[in-house]
């Protein structure tokens, strides 16, 4: 087990050239109070949680040269945040906290694919991994059955094939993107948790489906979408659970964030 102290970390994350990928100065600030990593828009700032990163160390050895790549890489994954992600992606077209969430989630798969190969000694496959301490099998949610589909590709082919599909359709946007481009993204990737969510449940807990309407198993596909996203909200009022979500100073001000725990 790896002992990274806090000064250790603030020392490796001083050493991260933000400025030469940005082409800007962005603030970058590395908290043991705060419960997230998350990217401020409106202040141009990255607050680096070492609280949230603390247990991706366990399984490392002190002289590991993957403490070093897993900081570089939650520092360039707030980064690439800064760069690409529009201002308006949880903007009030989202009604539900938990459509935000999913925002934040399809949003971090988007700027990592766009990034894969761009910074150096980075791995954002091996983070989310560890960031989530996933070891194999598949969630035990609705909600997290859309994560599962988007950080994972775990899930039925043709959820992940829709999945990766969106990702490629939406690659190309940026901080300039438009208002009504954003909220087809958002109306997109929506449709997307429901999908999701309606998988999981009449595989797994179609009960909770049926005591929301008897005749759930009768009704056209239109009604059941419209069953599965009231059942979703009502599981999750506080916007459900993820590894990469709003949270941190900057929730509720449009932060985008990777916070810690098991999706």
């Amino acid at each position: 087990m790896a002992t990274v102290s806090l000064e250790y970390f603030k020392t490796i994350a001083k050493t991260v050239p933000i400025s030469y990928y940005a082409k800007r100065a962005i603030s970058l600030t590395v908290s043991d109070k705060e419960s997230s990593s998350f990217y401020n828009p409106f202040k141009d700032a990255i607050t680096l949680s070492y609280k949230a990163m603390a247990h991706m160390f366990d399984k490392m050895e002190d002289d590991s040269p993957e403490i070093e790549e897993i900081i570089r890489t939650v520092i360039y994954h707030e980064v690439s945040h800064a760069l690409i992600t529009p201002k308006d992606l949880m903007g009030m077209h989202c009604k539900y906290t938990l459509w935000k969430n999913a925002m934040n989630i399809i949003e971090d798969e988007r700027i990592e694919t766009v990034f894969r190969n761009f910074y150096l000694n980075t791995n954002f496959r091996k983070s989310i991994v560890l960031l989530n301490n996933y070891t194999g099998g598949g969630p035990d949610n609705a909600f997290n059955a859309f994560y599962y589909v988007i950080r994972f590709k775990y899930g039925k082919k043709e959820l992940v094939y829709k999945g990766n599909k969106l990702i490629k359709k939406w690659l190309r946007m940026n901080k300039g993107t438009g208002y009504y481009e954003t909220q087809q993204y958002q109306d997109d990737t929506w449709d997307l948790v429901i999908d999701c969510a309606k998988d999981w449940y009449e595989n797994n807990n179609l009960d909770i489906l049926l005591a929301e309407n008897p005749d759930y198993e009768s009704l056209d596909e239109s009604t059941k979408r419209v069953i599965v996203e009231k059942v979703l909200i009502k599981e999750n009022p506080e916007g459900g659970a993820s590894s990469f979500s709003i949270g941190g100073e900057g929730e509720g001000d449009g932060s985008t964030s990777s916070a810690s725990g098991d999706p």
